[in-house]
């Protein structure tokens, strides 16, 4: 599985440098056009994809891919897209320039979920967290994300979103909602009530997302 393979990875590293060989998609450059490079990373992925005539996982064969791009064939392998923050600041744009460049980047991810089976979107955060221990733990202003990439179950205890974001309210005697998606679906698959200091499972490839439960309008 994608966390059994990643979990000693970052204590094999022999070096702290990495030098990425990056295909340029960039909004700011000179005669880019969005579809033309979406359609050219995506076509060289399926590509390479059809090639393979093994039965390996989704992703671990989607990680190879980055040879296309300058790196080395791995199981550790993985694709990273780059997407300068400056492409989505609203204020520095007119309306048609802010919406081209986030067409262009929501086309992207769409282009790659609807052609690449069993892609997985992480943050480099989670990444991080997959390669050391095989699950993650992801902190947003209003909600925890825990994705499980080992071959079990993995068990954790929910804890107070204010420990972690100090801005955030706390959860103390908050009612909690926490919601299972599938790595293959965007429907949630089930839900759960609990609490800060709840004891949750999550199986073998699946997301759960805890939030504080909302309330009715009447």
């Amino acid at each position: 599985s994608l966390g059994d393979n990643q979990e000693n990875f970052l204590q094999s590293l022999k070096s702290g440098m990495a030098l990425i060989d990056r295909r340029r998609f960039d909004a700011f450059f000179p005669g880019f056009q969005c579809e033309a490079e979406i359609e050219s990373i995506v076509s060289q992925l399926t590509k390479e994809l059809d090639s393979e005539q093994d039965s390996i996982h989704g992703f671990s064969r989607f990680s190879r891919f980055l040879r296309l791009f300058g790196g080395q064939s791995s199981e550790n392998s993985f694709l990273m897209l780059l997407w300068h923050a400056q492409n989505v600041m609203h204020s520095t744009y007119d309306d048609a320039d802010y919406e081209s460049h986030m067409h262009c980047f929501k086309n992207m991810i769409q282009a790659l979920q609807s052609r690449v089976p069993g892609i997985v979107f992480l943050t480099s955060s989670e990444l991080m967290q997959v390669r050391a221990r095989g699950w993650s733990m992801e902190i947003w202003s209003d909600r925890l994300v825990f994705r499980n990439y080992l071959a079990s179950s993995v068990r954790v205890v929910i804890p107070d979103l204010h420990v972690h974001m100090q801005k955030a309210e706390s959860w103390v005697d908050q009612k909690l909602d926490a919601t299972y998606f599938s790595d293959t679906s965007v429907e949630s698959v089930a839900s759960m009530k609990v609490a800060v200091g709840s004891s949750i499972e999550i199986r073998s490839g699946l997301t759960v997302v805890v939030k504080k439960r909302e309330t009715a309008v009447m």
